[in-house]
């Protein structure tokens, strides 16, 4: 009788002899099997999705901070992966890092105050219209910019950035897009024109300079320095506005430099049409009239231009008389006292892990000491799964002591992101707070 393999009588003794352990080793085996395909697949995704990291020098302060945040928002509701990386840091949002805390990181920003302050013959007058970006911090160490598919620059003056900084983001080889929301990108050293078209050429014999500077003054030199980063390197301007895209096209630096206009993302969650009787109502603006909305950071800024609406409002009282009766105008950011961030920052010893209802005591403080009383307070709570009707009862209470208000005054109710987002994800929450304030 013919024998069999050799092997098939090992394996089959060994069969025969450890049959438990062959049944317990082959699911083991399977599910390692089973495991190891789906680290595959996840590392696949990983190195798929595409990931952005948007860099500015606030995560809340200013309109370039804003539309930063609405940006990376959009992109990781629309399946891209992005973190903003940020100096100063402001929530607790886990999309947002800051960079590492140091001594280094506050000489930055004051040297290079300082330095400015020098050119300005130490007159304060323009010191925070003038930017040189010769100070900044190393980013392409930090872990969120190696695993980055894409780099976007936003504001990234005063300290976080320097020109220097920018040229070793470029050598990295990633590509890089750099959205203006001023003309920063486009000048010596100024961030508004005011005019002056002399960055066309050269620069120099800048206006914001004393005696208008000279022809090889800082604004001459930064923008030789621009000139040499971006003939270097690739960078893909944006704007968010037509007019800026026509300005920034006139500038010398641009010339050959690729420059898209796309406007700033919008969260239509958040602004989308209500009911305007309702919306009226929760705002305790007048139902009866027609309302003309003027928004702004800082309505003492010239740039927004306060002057030319109140001399429009003026001339359109002039030819229609009946406006001083059916027409109300609603003024956003009249107070000009900057944001929680700036009162209260989170650095200070005074202010870390301080109970909210210890600063909103102070808010209301800061307020009355600007001469304004509160209207009506509408507040929205976002989150994935909401169940707050049975807790709005106590948080109007709670709100109500605290601001010095009735509770008929306050409206707080929920809504969701319908999946989208770090709130979708169940990351986290997010509030949405409208305040009426009133003079005298």
């Amino acid at each position: 009788m013919p024998h069999s393999p050799p092997f098939r009588f090992l394996f089959s003794d060994f069969f025969e002899k450890n049959m438990p352990f062959y049944f317990v080793l082959s699911p083991i085996c399977t599910i390692f099997a089973v495991s190891i395909n789906i680290r595959s697949f996840l590392r696949y995704q990983k190195y798929t999705q595409m990931r952005v990291l948007i860099v500015n020098t606030s995560e809340k302060t200013g309109g370039a901070a804003v539309a930063a945040n609405r940006l990376m928002n959009a992109l990781n509701n629309n399946g891209i992966k992005a973190k903003m990386l940020v100096r100063d840091k402001e929530t607790e949002d886990i999309t947002v890092v800051s960079l590492p805390r140091s001594l280094r990181l506050q000489w930055n920003f004051l040297w290079e105050r300082w330095c400015v302050f020098w050119h300005l013959h130490f007159s304060r007058q323009r010191l925070w219209e003038v930017d040189m970006a010769t100070s900044g911090t190393d980013i392409t160490k930090l872990r969120e910019f190696q695993e980055a598919d894409v780099i976007h620059l936003s504001w990234i003056n005063q300290g976080m950035l320097s020109l220097k900084n920018i040229r070793k983001i470029i050598r990295s080889g990633k590509p890089v897009v750099w959205t203006m929301h001023d003309l920063w990108p486009a000048t010596g050293i100024c961030h508004y024109a005011r005019g002056c078209n002399r960055y066309a050429s050269a620069c120099g014999n800048c206006p914001l300079l004393p005696n208008k500077g000279s022809k090889n003054d800082l604004s001459a030199k930064i923008f030789r320095r621009k000139k040499e980063l971006y003939h270097r390197g690739a960078i893909s301007f944006v704007t968010c506005s037509r007019w800026l895209e026509r300005q920034a096209k006139g500038s010398g630096l641009f010339i050959g430099q690729r420059i898209t206009n796309i406007p700033n993302p919008i969260d239509t969650h958040v602004f989308c049409p209500q009911d305007q009787a309702e919306a009226r109502l929760r705002a305790g603006l007048p139902a009866d009239k027609h309302i003309i909305l003027f928004v702004s950071q800082r309505v003492t800024d010239e740039r927004k231009g306060m002057r030319y609406f109140i001399e429009a409002i003026d001339r359109l009282v002039a030819r229609y008389s009946e406006m001083k009766e059916n027409t109300a105008i609603a003024i956003l950011g009249a107070a000009n006292m900057r944001d929680i961030g700036y009162h209260f920052p989170d650095t200070a010893a005074e202010t870390l892990n301080v109970d909210s209802k210890i600063l909103l005591r102070k808010t209301m403080e800061l307020i009355a000491t600007k001469g304004y009383t509160l209207g009506n307070i509408d507040a929205t709570v976002c989150a994935e799964r909401p169940k707050l009707n049975p807790h709005v009862p106590a948080m109007k209470a709670c709100l109500a002591e605290v601001m010095g208000v009735d509770e008929d005054q306050i409206s707080i109710k929920a809504t969701t992101t319908e999946k989208l987002g770090f709130t979708g994800r169940m990351e986290g929450i997010s509030a949405y707070v409208t305040v009426l304030i009133q003079k005298g």
